[in-house]
């Protein structure tokens, strides 16, 4: 009888630690999620707005020529890559000399073909190029 009452109270404990478990899993994949599903440009944007494809033109993309607001464009979408200029492997120069600029030659001529660079590329992206 008494080995029933601990089985039980086991089965219990084991049971609720896997519920725990489970419901953190699934939080943290929501929440990752929706963290990474958009990059937002203004946080007075509402979401609606981050989340559709916005266009930008060249004369828009040279307004951000400087190490302190740094956008380019790559194959024809835009970049703001503000934030990987003092990460860049290569030394901040690389990027600051693309800041305003279509950058698509020096992007390709550097790391055509291989996929890291590309993802990280893909992780700054902010809209589409109009020309």
């Amino acid at each position: 009888m008494e080995s029933k009452k601990i089985k039980s109270i086991i089965s219990f404990l084991i049971i609720s630690f896997l519920v725990v478990i489970i419901i953190t899993l699934l939080a943290n994949n929501i929440s990752n999620r929706s963290a990474s599903s958009y990059k937002p440009v203004d946080k007075n944007i509402s979401i609606v707005t981050k989340i559709e494809t916005t266009s930008y033109t060249l004369a828009q993309v040279k307004a951000h020529s400087s190490a302190s607001n740094c956008w380019t464009v790559v194959k024809n979408n835009v970049y703001d890559l503000t934030a990987w200029i003092t990460q860049h492997p290569g030394g901040s120069e690389a990027i600051i000399s693309t800041c305003g600029k279509d950058a698509t030659i020096a992007f390709l001529g550097q790391h055509g073909g291989q996929q890291n660079p590309e993802n990280v590329l893909n992780s700054f992206k902010i809209g589409s190029y109009t020309k």
